[in-house]
């Protein structure tokens, strides 16, 4: 989980939940049912799922965002012009 500093949030207590997954059998309602439950268990206001090339639910990639407070995408560590999480 990461706290942000509330400095940058007028004071506000928000805190964002990050799971990083590596399987490929996940659809985007699985994706968002167990981003929900993270940030319910973590009292999280956003939550982040980040996939591994090719096992992301086909819909996500790069990025796919869920409500006002959920984002599914991609991300491959060895390409140095992937943004995808610096979107997220």
């Amino acid at each position: 989980m990461v706290k942000f500093n509330s400095a940058f949030t007028r004071g506000a207590s928000v805190s964002m939940v990050i799971e990083a997954k590596d399987a490929g059998d996940y659809s985007p309602q699985k994706a968002v049912k167990e981003l929900q439950e993270a940030q319910d268990n973590r009292e999280a206001a956003v939550g982040i799922m980040v996939f591994e090339p090719g096992q992301y639910p086909g819909v996500c990639y790069p990025l796919e965002q869920y409500g006002d407070d959920k984002i599914i995408c991609g991300y491959d560590p060895s390409d140095e012009y992937d943004i995808c999480l610096q979107l997220a």
